[in-house]
């Protein structure tokens, strides 16, 4: 949707109130909010979508620099993250591409805090999609959990760098079980470190990418560190 600060925006969140945020009989799960500044401007978003039978998900961008320095407190509120590079640019001098760096890290650091998706910004490269896969690859690199698309003969390309298949899952669930298994606090086995920094992140990858798989891998553990009756 646009913002609501203009009145493109109003529009925009009063037909989705007033289709009780369906399209077409569709209902709409995620809406993106551009040019969030801080926690309260997606208050408002909330506010004005609770008065729909089911709410949609609010994905904040991270578009200005007050958004960038209230990464953490927008990730929040939010149910996940955008980065709008070119919206920021525009707000700066020039392309800094430190600054870049920098607002990306703290979107992925603030998005990895809370447990929401970190979307890496929309690639404008419609024909070489080496391109494309290069870019992936660097966000996925950077933390991001995902990439925007803004042409459908992206979304491929996207999908095969981000999608986490299962035997990964089934590595990250084994790691999170061998690790409770192990009377020690640090183990190796299967020629892999078993520690608690491992185990964690394999734990909050599970919760991102697989949550019914982390419910089974909680659920192992209990049954695992229960006392024998």
């Amino acid at each position: 949707v646009n913002t609501i600060a203009t009145p493109d925006g109003l529009k925009d969140l009063q037909a989705l109130i007033e289709m009780d945020a369906t399209i077409g009989g569709v209902p709409v799960d995620v809406i993106f909010i551009p040019k969030i500044s801080g926690p309260g401007d997606v208050a408002v978003y909330r506010s004005l979508l609770s008065h729909t039978s089911r709410p949609p998900q609010i994905c904040s961008f991270i578009e200005t620099v007050d958004s960038v320095e209230n990464a953490a407190d927008i990730a929040a509120v939010s149910d996940g993250l955008c980065f709008g590079q070119a919206d920021l640019t525009a707000e700066l001098y020039a392309e800094n591409a430190f600054y870049l760096d920098h607002a990306r890290a703290r979107l992925c650091a603030a998005a990895a805090k809370y447990r929401v998706p970190a979307i890496d910004t929309n690639s404008f490269e419609l024909h070489d999609l080496d391109v494309v896969a290069a870019q992936c690859r660097a966000a996925r690199d950077a933390g991001f959990t995902g990439k925007a698309a803004i042409h459908p003969r992206q979304v491929e390309v996207i999908a095969e760098t981000f999608t986490v298949g299962p035997e990964e899952i089934a590595d990250y669930r084994s790691v999170v079980e061998d690790y409770h298994s192990t009377p020690y606090g640090f183990a190796v086995e299967e020629g892999r470190v078993l520690a608690p920094p491992f185990v964690l992140r394999a734990q909050r990858m599970l919760q991102l990418h697989a949550p019914e798989a982390a419910a089974a891998a909680a659920a192992a553990v209990v049954h695992a560190t229960a006392p024998a009756e």
